[in-house]
């Protein structure tokens, strides 16, 4: 496993993160709060309910941490916290714990080396990728989403329909056909200083046949393409074998994660 937690990929990957988070800002039913804390609200398990950021001096974080919970409980029971090494103080998670938050360090972060991006896989016959350029493809691409993740991805719709398409938007996203079948989906995005993956998802019917492997192998070269020496990914348990098999390892990026029940 490399150990990333004493360089900058944390505040990277950090960064990104809330970049992806404000992508919601102002949706219905999403809460966020953008300042010396960044924290959202969605009551649904996409895009979820997380504090991404605090920075707050000793004297005062205790204070903060109980105020913003006090925040939060107006509009969810339930939360997630990811703190970061760059987050302040430098206990925040043994103050977390102390409150009866449960948790430690976070699982499935992993990175690759992009400059020997392992070899293209066996292309399934008749598969292709499309950039979705439109709100025609958009809908195909959240059905197929959802379909995949088995989660209302209304709030996804909305946020990139209004980021739009293209090389202006914070993000692309790709459908995978196979002849001539909408079989996976998946997402890039550049922000903080990195780009990474989101949102690859297969439908149950679809998997086992290399569909999700191919997609995500052509959007780390995408990645490649813009520039970037390496990127970071958060896999699912089940992923990570698919993901080390196209290059990443597991990587320490010394973030922990606490939840919170009310």
């Amino acid at each position: 496993m490399f150990d990333f937690s004493a360089t900058s990929k944390p505040q990277q990957i950090q960064d990104n993160l809330i970049a992806y988070a404000r992508l919601y800002k102002g949706l219905p039913g999403i809460t966020i709060h953008d300042a010396d804390t960044f924290w959202f609200v969605r009551n649904q398990i996409a895009p979820g309910d997380r504090i991404l950021r605090a920075r707050w001096n000793d004297a005062e974080a205790d204070a903060q941490i109980d105020a913003t919970i006090a925040q939060i409980s107006r509009h969810t029971d339930q939360m997630s916290w990811l703190v970061f090494p760059c987050d302040q103080p430098a206990d925040l998670g043994a103050r977390l714990a102390a409150r009866g938050f449960q948790g430690g360090r976070s699982p499935n972060w992993m990175w690759a080396d992009l400059t020997t991006l392992a070899p293209l896989p066996t292309i399934p016959s008749l598969f292709h990728i499309k950039e979705v350029c439109s709100d025609t493809l958009l809908d195909e691409w959240i059905r197929l989403s959802e379909a995949g993740v088995k989660v209302d991805l209304s709030s996804f719709h909305t946020a990139y329909q209004r980021d739009g398409y293209g090389a202006a938007a914070q993000t692309q996203h790709y459908i995978g056909y196979q002849d001539g079948v909408p079989v996976t989906t998946g997402s890039v995005m550049a922000a903080g200083g990195c780009a990474t993956i989101y949102d690859i998802s297969t439908p149950a019917a679809y998997r086992g046949q290399g569909f999700a492997s191919t997609l995500t192998h052509a959007l780390m070269t995408i990645i490649r393409g813009w520039g970037y020496a390496d990127t970071w990914i958060w896999s699912s348990a089940k992923a990570k074998s698919v993901y080390q098999k196209l290059g990443y390892i597991e990587a320490d990026f010394g973030i922990e994660m606490y939840r919170w029940h009310k």
